[in-house]
């Protein structure tokens, strides 16, 4: 059975993606669905630092639409898909 988790409004907590990642781990999620905001006033440093702990720190795919927060980048990875970019 795939399991998935749903989040939205992460602004730029790593401390949050921490947690959300030792969750994904421990209760073996298959997919993250973000609906936007990662980062805070559409800071491209928090954007990607946010996105890249998601990546790197599990292989859960992580399907993300942007938010009104998150700046207006192609961010594409092997685990990421940009639901507006269509990777």
């Amino acid at each position: 059975m795939l399991k998935a988790i749903a989040i939205a409004d992460i602004h730029g907590s790593v401390a949050y993606i921490e947690q959300l990642v030792n969750y994904v781990k421990s209760n073996d999620i298959h997919y993250i669905l973000v609906a936007g905001d990662l980062a805070a006033d559409r800071d491209k440093t928090t954007f990607n630092r946010v996105i890249r702990g998601l990546s790197l720190s599990t292989d859960t795919k992580v399907v993300f639409v942007r938010g009104e927060s998150d700046p207006l980048t192609e961010y594409t990875k092997n685990n990421i898909l940009n639901v507006e970019n269509r990777r």
